[in-house]
This record gives structure tokens, C-alpha cells and sequence, in this order.
């Protein structure tokens, strides 16, 4: 069975609805209402696992481990400078790790602000000067950008991926001793869905607890 509707079925005797197949509607829930709490979940999880510089596309991974299946490094030539990052790549690009022009071997710098942009267009800044031997990289209108360097290089990034919507029968990415973390947050989308179900209040204080003791072990108390 594949794991994606394995979780699927764990979820529904989460939410006291129990279903033998993933692809089951429940008495209450159907299995796509499962299937998109899964899906938020995943999404919401991916962006515990990253710091994203304020304001741009950059991102670190906080463990690489966990989003092994995420993080992806391809290499795509430039057109006039541009690529969308929704296609060209192996996968669509959520947030950029690195860059590396390989035409010229160079590594690309991130303007990391609107006012690195502001400074780079201006002038206002000699280290924000683009050239072929410093390069820099932002991103605009879904496209990442090269700035310096030539309008057809081949670029290499490393990035993390876009989270694709699974479906029943979907093979899920997330390394399996992060699934309890995405039931977790399934079961609070299910709450914020549906705050007045007896479940969900009852689940509600579980995960107000789990959040005391969190602060308790973050106070050192």
C-alpha cells in the first residue's frame, strides 16, 4: 500500500472516522477531505524545515535530512538572463539554496533585499556592481534572474522543490519518521476546519499541553 494512503487511513481513525481504504469516504469525512488536510499538512511541514531570508526566494535548509526529497540540483541555460522558476527545471523551484554559473564557473551572489536591487539599479553600492566576474541573482515576476554574467548561461541551482498535491495512491516524500509530524498538523488543519466537533476540541487540548511542555523544555523548566 502506498504510504500516502496510509496516513490517509491513520487519519481517519484520527478524526474517530474510520475507513478501511484510503479512497473510502468516511460517515463524516470524505477521503478528500483527508487528502487535502494531508496536503496542507505536507506543505506546512516543508516550511517548518526552512529559513527564508525576509523579503526574497533564499532559503536554508534547517535539516537537509528531512527534506533530502525535496531539495533538488539541476542545471538550465538562461534566455535574455531569465527562467521562469515554475518550469525548466526538474522541478518547480520554492526557494532557491544556491547558485553557480557554470558557463564562466563563478558563484551568484543573492541581492538579499529590495534595497540590494534598489542599490544594484542605481549604482548606490560599488560590492553591488554586477559584472562578469560578479554576479549576483534575484528573482522577478516568477522568473529567476541573472544579473552580470551572459544572457545565455547555463546555471546551476540548488533548491527546494513545490510541494505537488498527492493523491490516493500517491507516493508521499517526506522520510517516514517525519509522518507522525504530518498527522500532527493534518489534525490541526481538521480542527481549524472543524472547531466545534467533539474531536477536534479534544484534540485541541492535546496539542495545547504538547505546546506548555514545549515552552517548559525551550524555558529550561
Amino acid at each position: 500500500m502506498p504510504t500516502f494512503d496510509q496516513l490517509n487511513i491513520s487519519l481517519s481513525r484520527r478524526v474517530d472516522d474510520p475507513v478501511a481504504a484510503a479512497a473510502t469516504d468516511g460517515p463524516r469525512f470524505s477521503s478528500a477531505m483527508r487528502i487535502d488536510w494531508l496536503n496542507e499538512a505536507i506543505r506546512r511541514w516543508i516550511l517548518k524545515q526552512v529559513r527564508i531570508v525576509p523579503g526574497t526566494l533564499q532559503a536554508y535548509p534547517v535539516d537537509e535530512i528531512a527534506l533530502q526529497n525535496y531539495i533538488k540540483q539541476d542545471s538550465v541555460a538562461m534566455v535574455a538572463n531569465v527562467k521562469p522558476l515554475s518550469s525548466g527545471w526538474a522541478a518547480a523551484v520554492a526557494w532557491i539554496i544556491d547558485a553557480y554559473d557554470t558557463t564562466l564557473s563563478l558563484p551568484i551572489n543573492p541581492l538579499q533585499s529590495p534595497n540590494d536591487r534598489y542599490q544594484y539599479d542605481t549604482g548606490g553600492n560599488s560590492y553591488l556592481l554586477a559584472s562578469t566576474t560578479n554576479l549576483f541573482w534575484t528573482t522577478s515576476g516568477g522568473n529567476f534572474e541573472l544579473l552580470g554574467g551572459g544572457a545565455t548561461d547555463t546555471i546551476k541551482l540548488k533548491y527546494i522543490c513545490q510541494h505537488t498535491d498527492l493523491a490516493a495512491a500517491g507516493t508521499i516524500l517526506v522520510p517516514a519518521n517525519y509522518h507522525n509530524q504530518i498527522i500532527d498538523l493534518a489534525l490541526q488543519f481538521f480542527g481549524e476546519e472543524y472547531p466545534q466537533d467533539e474531536t477536534a476540541a479534544r484534540l485541541a487540548l492535546k496539542f495545547q499541553a504538547a505546546n506548555v511542555e514545549d515552552q517548559k523544555l525551550l524555558s529550561g523548566q
